[in-house]
């Protein structure tokens, strides 16, 4: 539609030019009728009363004609004349003007064909009644003027000249060409109107294909975006770099200056920030202590989002001071359970869609699935990680950090020591209260040497009753004094609640790297014969590794 709206608008500027010309051309002839000598243009209608007045007239008046074309000349040329209401009085000066000088100044009949152009031109821009009321106009206005110039007295005498039947003729000519040419201007009407259907109806066509395409790239976006989260969920097992990985793809697709994953812990019962990437301190400390905030329990409870474009910081703890005005949070599950929420913020208002929630909420769906499946992973690894019965490590994967520890103890040139254990006559306990007794006998023993322990020391069930702890960094004496306090816990284990009132005891065996060994399968066999030896001595006790022999070369 616009398209047309310029199309015409030049097309009229043109017609406007061409008629401001050809006015010209008429005024250019009307001079010469006044300043050359009667006998060179004889176009009177009427033999004048007073030949000085008319020409004093004729001139004053030809004048402020002359004035009116330059100054249209210069709005034309400053772009008034876009306007049609100018266009219209425009050309209807102009018919007075072409009238006043066939009256007048006496051009001739031939300047009819002025006034006809003139009303034709405004029939095709305006329509065939506004052309017939042109035509009665510019009658009128002929009339009028004859009267001016000849009176009531001599109206007579030019009545029955030829010159009324001429302008009688004219009039009713200019009404048939009004109405062959009002029917060309409905034509081109109703064209104009049918283009200007078709433009509007392909711009609405436009429009929406545009809306099309930007939601199909929305969707080609969100696409993409959670095959990449689908790869990692298969390919990233470690919860932490994977929700890093989410909370990053988040920032990017939505185009958020903040994004935070936080967790619910089951057993507090509270909030806690897992992955952000708020970076300033201040407000990283504002959200740690707020996150706890109703509105938030409230989205984990319900299950349903939360947005608000138009947030007060009193309303949400947790923005205050920090320059947020739009969040969207989003509820986090499992199969499981509830685990957290995805909160994601920016510091402009209305900023965020349904959009935007309806992402989000695919986002959060595919990050609880996410979840679900590292925990699940860090299942397995405990369960090949891990003793289920007692919750200290497994064997195979003691073996695993045994080596590691002496290549460290190796390279570092540090002791380390280890230390097995045995439960003092665990067949009769078995056999006696049978094995769910041992196996309550053996969690019990764990807890106490967990507890016990020091933070970097390394605890395994070995087989069966025999348990292992590496020591690093700890020489033999050490090792054994710290063997020594373990055995004496063990021995004070309160088991009245389990009906046994004896205690039970502990024997232990202690080697050390490079004191009694010198690689990790000596460390143990050597730790191993020292069990042995304090079994052979009567158990209840600690016995150290023979020290290796150094033998002097002379």
């Amino acid at each position: 539609m616009n398209v047309g709206r310029y199309n015409n608008a030049d097309r009229e500027s043109k017609y406007e030019l061409m008629f401001l010309r050809f006015f010209w051309t008429f005024i250019f002839i009307c001079i010469l009728c006044v300043v050359l000598p009667k006998n060179i243009f004889k176009f009177r209608l009427i033999d004048p009363i007073d030949e000085g007045v008319l020409r004093i007239v004729r001139e004053v008046f030809l004048g402020l004609v002359l004035i009116y074309q330059l100054l249209k000349h210069y709005a034309f040329k400053r772009g008034y004349f876009k306007r049609a209401l100018i266009r219209y009085i425009d050309k209807l000066l102009g018919l007075f003007i072409v009238s006043f000088f066939i009256t007048y100044v006496g051009v001739g009949l031939w300047a009819f064909n002025v006034i006809l152009f003139t009303i034709l031109m405004i029939t095709l821009a305006r329509g065939t009644k506004t052309g017939v009321k042109t035509v009665a106009y510019s009658f009128l206005i002929h009339v009028a003027l004859l009267f001016s110039i000849l009176g009531i007295r001599d109206i007579d005498r030019y009545i029955f000249t030829g010159h009324v039947s001429a302008t009688v003729f004219f009039y009713m000519t200019a009404l048939i060409f009004v109405n062959i040419f009002g029917t060309a201007y409905n034509d081109n009407k109703k064209s104009e109107e049918k283009e200007a259907y078709l433009l509007k109806k392909l711009e609405n066509n436009c429009s929406q294909l545009k809306k099309s395409n930007k939601r199909l790239a929305g969707k080609v976006a969100e696409l993409f975006t959670l095959q990449q989260i689908t790869k990692a969920i298969s390919s990233i097992l470690d919860i932490k770099d994977l929700l890093k990985y989410v909370n990053d793809i988040i920032i990017g697709v939505m185009g958020v200056p903040y994004s935070t994953i936080i967790l619910y812990d089951q057993n507090t019962g509270k909030f806690k920030v897992h992955t952000t990437n708020i970076n300033n301190g201040e407000e990283l400390e504002i959200l740690n202590e707020n996150i706890n905030s109703d509105c938030l329990r409230e989205v984990l409870k319900s299950g349903k989002a939360l947005i608000e474009n138009n947030l007060e910081p009193e309303k949400y703890s947790f923005t205050k001071d920090r320059g947020i005005k739009s969040i969207v949070c989003m509820p986090l599950s499992t199969k499981t359970g509830k685990v957290g929420v995805v909160l994601v913020e920016h510091k402009l208002a209305d900023v965020f869609t349904e959009e935007n929630v309806n992402f989000l909420d695919i986002i959060s769906q595919q990050v609880g699935i996410a979840i679900e499946n590292a925990q699940l992973y860090q299942k397995l690894q405990d369960m090949a990680y891990i003793d289920s019965l007692t919750g200290v490590y497994s064997r195979d994967y003691f073996n695993e950090l045994l080596k590691n520890e002496f290549r460290n103890a190796v390279k570092g040139g540090y002791k380390l020591s280890l230390a097995i254990y045995d439960v003092d006559n665990f067949k009769i306990f078995n056999d006696t209260y049978g094995h769910l007794f041992g196996d309550e006998i053996l969690k019990r023993i764990a807890w106490t040497i967990k507890a016990y322990i020091r933070k970097g020391d390394i605890f395994a069930r070995f087989g069966g009753e025999e348990f292992v702890i590496l020591f690093p960094r700890t020489d033999l004496e050490e090792a054994y004094e710290i063997a020594e306090r373990l055995r004496v816990a063990v021995a004070n284990i309160p088991l009245g609640e389990i009906s046994y009132k004896q205690s039970v005891t502990l024997s232990f065996g202690v080697s050390c790297f490079d004191d009694c060994a010198t690689n990790e399968i000596e460390l143990i066999s050597t730790a191993d014969d020292a069990l042995y030896k304090a079994k052979a001595s009567g158990r209840n006790c600690v016995k150290k590794a023979e020290l290796l022999k150094v033998y002097e070369i002379s």
